[in-house]
């Protein structure tokens, strides 16, 4: 079995590799050892695969802390409309605070308009339609909206539906159930978190094992669909198509207790394998992708016992994207577990290399664009932070909608005056104006403002009054010169600089290490050394005024103490300095642990990132330095790792 497991995802093929008699001998072998597990528990409920009776027996045999979710599923999960979902004794529940009050809650509506996505392409979308109509995962309606009423007196929703078309999957039809109130009524009192490429930085290597590592990457085939929905709910999940209704019996990709049916399942699953394999091992699931992290000379065993169980459970994979290999793909990286290495996958690189050409070209762009590549450049930074600490300057321009000059007659000034708040933000449009209401006053004539009393001192004339606003609602963004500098920095990173970091934990440091800051009126200082365990001491001592940093370009209070956190991060990062100077050249990582009497600059040294100023000035330009130093430690480190495996 193991090599045919191997061969069968070497060749992705896409029929399933477990043969039906096996099937058929472990599903006897687990009725004569599971208690209440017989014939008559391996049957399935409509519109679905699982074999739900038989997880159940599993649930109870495992003592899963998660009781209620197989009788749901059983009898059909709740929407969470004025019928509570059960609680999964898994996972947090959220602050009451998060509730949303019944008063707030939109009504539900009805839309008979798709959006754009589905409209330009009805062929597509009947296309999909029928697929999903032949798979049992939704219905036709066969009469009027007001019929449809009738038929679900708990509540009628029609959401907009919308296609999905990515570049690494086929195209998928999407129901909008916010649109039409769907989601703000369908309460989820939890959350869940997802595991991200951090979670196998700490688990790399696995404890108690020196073998050569393996992984194994499957997925599970249209997962959401295999949740079933209670009847009497059905009213809450419908779309209209060519002048048809349709509803889905089954949990539709758009709604929010779509994905938490979904991962209280999948969390099962991962909860349940974790005891069945039982030896060494890592197994983490993202959404509908499992990956699974063991010796290399054992995971074929184990992937054949895996594939084997799901297959006996009805839980359908993707076979032909199901992968066995040392270096394996998985949540848009490539992890290579045998020289322990971690790669930014080819089509992300290349995805954010094209969004900083189009920002670079067109410095005026739409704010959805700014969006995309601060999303993108926040994942991939959450493995490289060291570029991570001058994204501030793109959130400020992302936060900063750009200006528009308006004119105003002379006769409208004093009606134009009395729509502004405190604050210089239009309460409502000025009459004779095209001002938008919610918009912010910058300048007038050339003379920026930013109190009311500035408004009333600007000097005007007899003729047409210029004044520029800033329009939150606007969906364009301009590109600052410091954002464009930061583009350009990760422009050449992406080109010239192989985006790869070491699996490999850093060697915790055996020294000591210590510093701090004080700050009193004009006034800071910062100290803090390092001592080596051979007993090389360096210390450090510096004091500066306001003066000092103003001729830098930054900006502080006069009162340093106010500003008491960037001194301490100041006083943290010079002690990464001191150990590049301490050990220059040298091909080894280390991790420093100091001591900090100062939470907020701890936080900033550790995620090299905020948008507070004046400290995120401090985190960005302060550790450029510093990181510059350190990066080629990181580049020394994974050559040698790379010339050690290959020596062995």
């Amino acid at each position: 079995m193991p090599k045919r497991i191997l061969a069968h995802f070497a060749q992705r093929l896409e029929h399933c590799p477990i043969p039906d008699e096996l099937v058929l001998e472990l599903r006897n072998i687990l009725c004569q050892h599971i208690p209440g597990l017989s014939a008559d528990s391996w049957s399935i409920r409509d519109d679905q695969p699982l074999f739900l009776e038989a997880l159940h027996c599993i649930n109870r045999f495992i003592d899963d802390p998660d009781t209620s979710l197989f009788p749901s599923l059983i009898d059909g999960v709740s929407t969470g409309y004025e019928d509570p979902i059960p609680p999964s004794n898994v996972f947090p529940v959220k602050p009451q605070d998060d509730g949303v009050d019944s008063s707030q809650r939109p009504n539900l509506s009805i839309h008979l308009e798709n959006w754009k996505s589905a409209e330009d392409r009805p062929d597509l979308v009947d296309e999909l339609v029928q697929d999903e109509l032949s798979k049992g995962w939704i219905f036709e309606f066969e009469g009027s909206v007001e019929a449809a009423r009738r038929a679900f007196p708990l509540g009628l929703a029609i959401g907009k539906l919308g296609l999905a078309i990515t570049e690494s999957r086929p195209p998928r039809l999407v129901v909008d159930s916010t649109v039409c109130g769907t989601n703000g009524n369908c309460i989820v009192n939890e959350h869940q978190c997802m595991p991200s490429a951090k979670d196998i930085l700490r688990t790399f290597p696995l404890r108690t094992n020196c073998h050569e590592l393996s992984a194994l990457g499957l997925d599970v085939k249209s997962a959401h669909k295999r949740i079933v929905i209670k009847t009497s709910h059905r009213g809450l999940l419908g779309f209209s198509h060519r002048n048809k209704l349709y509803f889905y019996k089954v949990a539709p990709f758009g709604a929010v207790f779509s994905a938490h049916w979904w991962g209280r399942l999948g969390s099962f699953w991962v909860r349940f394998l974790h005891l069945a394999i039982f030896v060494s091992h890592a197994l983490f699931l993202f959404v509908d992708d499992f990956l699974l992290l063991q010796r290399k000379d054992m995971i074929p065993l184990t992937a054949s016992f895996i594939c084997s169980l799901m297959q006996v459970f009805g839980l359908p994979i993707s076979w032909r994207k199901a992968d066995l290999h040392c270096a394996i793909d998985w949540i848009g990286w490539r992890f290579n577990f045998s020289i322990g290495a971690i790669y930014l996958q080819e089509r992300k690189r290349t995805k954010l290399l094209d969004l900083i050409s189009q920002m670079l070209d067109h410095p005026r762009i739409s704010k959805k664009t700014l969006e995309k590549f601060l999303g993108l450049a926040l994942w991939i930074t959450q493995i490289f932070p060291q570029m991570r600490s001058s994204l501030h300057y793109l959130f400020n321009d992302l936060h900063k909608p750009p200006g528009t000059q308006y004119s105003v007659d002379p006769g409208y000034w004093p009606i134009t005056i009395s729509c502004l708040t405190d604050a210089l933000v239009f309460s409502s449009r000025p009459a004779g104006t095209a001002i938008p209401e919610g918009s912010k006053l910058i300048s007038i004539r050339h003379q920026p403002v930013k109190t009311l009393q500035d408004v009333h001192n600007a000097r005007l004339t007899e003729k047409r009054i210029w004044i520029r606003v800033m329009d939150p609602t606007s969906s364009r963004r301009n590109i600052s010169l410091d954002s464009k500098r930061v583009l350009h920095t990760f422009q050449h990173w992406l080109k010239h600089a192989p985006p790869i970091r070491s699996l490999y934990p850093m060697t915790p440091w055996q020294g000591e290490a210590a510093a701090d800051a004080c700050a009193s009126g004009p006034m800071c200082q910062i100290g803090g050394y390092l001592k080596s365990p051979g007993g090389r001491f360096i210390w450090f001592s510096q004091r500066w005024n306001p003066t000092d940093f103003e001729s830098l370009g930054v900006k502080i209070s006069n009162d340093m103490q106010r500003d008491i956190s960037c001194y301490e991060a100041l006083a943290q990062l010079a002690l990464l300095y001191l150990a590049s100077r301490m050990w220059p050249s040298q091909r080894f990582a280390i991790r420093i642990s100091s001591w900090s009497d100062n939470s907020g600059a701890e936080s900033g040294v550790n995620k090299l990132f905020t948008t507070a100023y004046p400290l995120c000035i401090f985190l960005s330009d302060s550790a450029y330095y510093v990181l510059h130093v350190l990066q080629s430690w990181m580049l020394h480190i994974f050559l040698a790792l790379q010339m050690n495996m290959l020596m062995h």
